[in-house]
């Protein structure tokens, strides 16, 4: 149970930083 539910914030951590890069970028450019 642990080990998913570390995965699953996991998931959401990389999805975040992906948020944040894409929009990083978009403003870059």
């Amino acid at each position: 149970m642990t080990a998913l539910n570390s995965r699953v914030v996991l998931e959401q951590a990389k999805g975040i930083l992906a948020a944040h890069l894409s929009i990083e970028a978009g403003e870059a450019f």
